[in-house]
């Protein structure tokens, strides 16, 4: 497929369009990506396809193979994704803890709009691109939770994380579910910051993970 690309941001088209077609398993895991195809569906140099691959890298969806080049990260396996979800119980639930001491009416107000935002779009398109939206929106929330905290080395270790999370989510066959009820645990975690309570907080966040967890585990 030739897709041509606007001017602006051209590597951050690239990098999202190699990104979709990891996403919804065109480039599967294990794959070479290669540069100069990449080059020849968006009609560009290889020049911006390097620079997008290497992004990508940073952001864990791809590694680099000494003469093979860019491959396309393999999923975890089931104990990796436990220990994964364990790493970051830890994180979150330290930020919960935290979050409660710094809410303001202002930060519940954020996060309710960004659960606004978090619908899919027509269930037509390809899977990225029917749930980025979710997921956008998903990371969004998460992150404001850690901003709130205050700590940002606790968000510097969820981030390292995150990619592998929404990987697996987009792989797994239950995706609207994980949106319906992703969406709803995220309510009550507002709940819980709206009643400045420490232990509902924990409680809320823990059973939104453990709900995750569940939907996503491989089998």
């Amino acid at each position: 497929m030739v897709m041509q690309l606007e001017k602006q941001s051209v590597v951050s088209q690239i990098r999202e369009y190699i990104k979709g077609e990891i996403l919804d398993q065109r480039l599967k895991p294990g794959e070479k990506v290669t540069i100069n195809q990449i080059a020849g569906e968006l009609s560009c140099s290889i020049v911006p396809v390097r620079e997008a691959l290497s992004s990508l890298y940073a952001e864990g969806l791809v590694n680099f193979t000494p003469y093979r080049g860019y491959i396309v990260t393999p999923l975890l396996d089931q104990k990796a994704f436990k220990q994964l979800y364990e790493t970051r119980k830890i994180l979150e639930l330290k930020a919960m803890d935290l979050a409660v001491g710094h809410i303001t009416e202002e930060a519940i107000l954020q996060l309710e709009n960004i659960l606004e935002e978090s619908q899919i779009a027509t269930p037509d398109l390809p899977v990225y691109a029917q749930f980025r939206p979710f997921i956008d929106a998903d990371e969004k929330f998460h992150i404001y939770l850690f901003e709130i905290a205050g700590n940002p080395y606790l968000l510097q270790a969820w981030k390292g994380l995150n990619i592998h999370l929404h990987n697996s989510r987009l792989y797994h066959p239950k995706g609207q579910v994980d949106v319906k009820e992703g969406t709803e645990e995220h309510r009550q975690v507002i709940t819980a910051l709206k009643n400045k309570d420490v232990q509902q907080a924990i409680q809320a966040m823990e059973l939104h993970l453990e709900g995750s967890y569940s939907r996503l585990a491989l089998s």
